[in-house]
């Protein structure tokens, strides 16, 4: 039989229990080498049996071995189902290091997610800001055109008023050269009858 801690035992990828005669018989090859008497010996053997192997079982009719062949034997199945328990771990190990990662990269999607959703609450307030200033802008030229608009308003009744304080000098000018006229030619407008001594100082 050879050293156990040299062999390549990693050519079991499942926990011991679990094999089957073919695997243990594997394991044999591994452990003692092309040893024809261990072989025979084992070859009805599972792995939940190997592991439930003792000493007493070793060394009756059935399977033959010395106590100290039987020692070496569990001490090599113990160191085996140690090695596989490590490997055991070490997988679950890499099961949880990848779901580790998988739970990275979500969180890495989330925290993605809740950046764009951030980012859209701010596009959404500069957008309100932007469309208020908007508003207000063209509230103000609104406010501008009614502004403009009552001014050309206010213009056209200036001048017109304008036209009527013109109109009204002009009338009263007229009537003062009129009454000025009046004033230096007092018989021009009037007629003079000479018909009768009644009539003779009427003048219309």
């Amino acid at each position: 039989m050879t050293d156990p801690s040299s062999q390549p035992f990693a050519c079991q990828r499942k926990p011991v229990t679990e094999w089957d005669t073919s695997e243990v018989a594997v394991w044999l090859i591994c452990t003692f080498g092309h040893d024809g008497t261990a072989l025979a010996r084992f070859r009805s053997t599972t792995g939940s049996a190997l592991v439930a192997m003792d000493a007493s079982h070793l060394t009756g009719k059935e399977m033959g071995f010395s106590h100290a062949q039987a020692k070496l034997i569990l001490e090599r199945i113990a160191f085996t189902v140690q090695v596989s328990s490590v490997e055991d771990a070490a997988i679950e190990m890499d099961k949880l290091k990848a779901e580790k990662r998988t739970l990275e990269e979500e969180l890495m999607t989330l925290k993605h997610l809740e950046e764009l959703v951030d980012k859209i609450e701010t596009l959404k307030l500069e957008k309100q800001v932007i469309q208020d200033e908007v508003d207000e802008h063209n509230r103000a030229e609104e406010l501008a055109a009614e502004m403009m608009k009552i001014k050309l308003e206010k213009q056209a009744v200036e001048e017109e008023l304008e036209a009527l304080k013109e109109q009204k000098t002009e009338n009263v000018v007229a009537i003062q050269s009129s009454a000025q006229l009046r004033q230096d030619e007092p018989h021009v407008g009037k007629r003079h009858y000479k018909e009768d001594a009644y009539q003779k100082n009427r003048y219309f």
